[in-house]
């Protein structure tokens, strides 16, 4: 099997990265195989051959989400709380909309499961035996499942038709079939940042950034309890 390399900022980020790969490994989570490189900052992946991303949608939503919820019970010391802001600071100058600039003062809901961190259709590939595989495990965190399941919906509602409620309720309904549960009212809080997040990277790269479908959801979901 062939491999790839990974070149991390540094070494203790690379080591770091190593480490959380083979806990979820031996934990039973189909992540590829990670080992050092020959340069101190460099991990070393199994290559996994397959597809990966919108084909994988069309089998459903459940199987990927199997894997996610697999992901959330395996305990990986030393994780940083969820900051779903992280990657919104240092392109907040880019924001034009007031009224989506505001979601940057809002409580994030805390949690204890293991969370992917970028989680959408792409973090997944499929094998030619069937098997599916979750990559990609550099953002982890530890915080509520409903933030994985915010990220999958904003990436989704982002890149293929159909909206931002219909893309909330497909990932809800697909959760709760695997006997999952979801609070509502977190993953909603969650998914507005997350749209924030996603709206940024897309301006930021000059593609459409979907700036009115996300300023009206953020209008239509401002009613939420109070943490």
């Amino acid at each position: 099997m062939s491999r790839f390399l990974k070149t991390h900022r540094d070494e203790a980020t690379a080591a770091e990265a190593l480490r959380r790969a083979s806990i979820l490994r031996r934990a039973g989570l189909p992540t590829p195989h990670a080992m050092a490189g020959a340069d101190a900052r460099q991990v070393s992946f199994a290559r996994i051959e397959g597809e990966t991303g919108l084909p994988l949608l069309a089998s459903g939503l459940a199987g990927l989400l199997e894997l996610v919820a697999l992901l959330h019970e395996c305990p990986v010391a030393g994780l940083p709380p969820l900051d779903p802001f992280r990657r919104i600071r240092p392109r907040e100058a880019l924001l034009r909309n007031e009224e989506i600039r505001s979601v940057l003062d809002e409580t994030v809901p805390s949690g204890t499961a293991t969370l992917h961190g970028d989680l959408h259709a792409g973090q997944f590939i499929r094998d030619g035996g069937g098997t599916v595989w979750i990559v990609d495990l550099d953002d982890l965190t530890l915080g509520p499942p409903e933030a994985d399941l915010a990220n999958f919906a904003a990436h989704s509602a982002t890149s293929l038709q159909g909206g931002v409620e219909l893309w909330a309720d497909r990932v809800r309904a697909a959760w709760r079939d695997i006997g999952r549960p979801c609070d509502d009212d977190v993953f909603r809080r969650l998914l507005r940042i997350a749209l924030v997040r996603r709206h940024l990277k897309l301006r930021e790269t000059g593609r459409p950034d979907h700036e009115a479908m996300v300023a009206t959801y953020l209008r239509e979901s401002s009613n939420f309890s109070i943490l």
